[in-house]
């Protein structure tokens, strides 16, 4: 059994990252332990959604999908449409050997699960999906994050994933 050194919780034997605190064991060396791996912060993770976004309104623009405001002018194929390509955006990415959109890689961020591991695509997508019920509630499902000690807003304690920093 091996501790973090950053908080001094136990870590399993294989673990990737402390459930505690973030910290991730280095790849190649499983006995050497990095603090860079931190969960992300509630800014980091805001910077990291606003590159997203941008990104997809381009895409949006591109493929001819008229986005407005809460969607409330646009038909309900555009919705659908819109719906799709952000699932597959974020759920892709996410899933990826990456394990992370464009946005969280410029932020030098990944999603992991609770163990410090590549997510599934299927648990990728219900993390997406999670996320509405997270801004359907006025946003607090984000805010969660805030008094988390893992720092996990509602869907990802919903998914069991963490963002933590590379």
């Amino acid at each position: 059994m091996k501790f973090c050194p950053n908080c001094g919780e136990k870590i399993e034997d294989g673990a990737k990252v402390c459930t505690k605190c973030g910290c991730v064991i280095d790849k190649e060396n499983k006995s050497n332990i990095t603090t860079t791996g931190a969960y992300a912060t509630f800014w980091e993770r805001v910077a990291a959604t606003l590159i997203d976004g941008l990104i997809l309104s381009i895409v949006a623009y591109i493929c001819g999908i008229r986005v407005s405001n809460g969607y409330t002018n646009a038909s309900f194929g555009n919705n659908l449409l819109t719906t799709i390509i952000y699932a597959l955006y974020y759920a892709g990415l996410e899933s990826s050997k990456y394990q992370a959109t464009l946005g969280k890689m410029v932020m030098h961020l990944k999603v992991t699960d609770e163990s410090g591991n590549r997510i599934s695509f299927v648990n990728a997508l219900g993390r997406y999906f999670a996320k509405m019920l997270s801004t359907f509630i006025l946003g607090i499902g984000y805010l969660l994050m805030l008094g988390n000690p893992k720092s996990q807003c509602l869907h990802d304690t919903l998914a069991h994933t963490l963002v933590v920093k590379e």
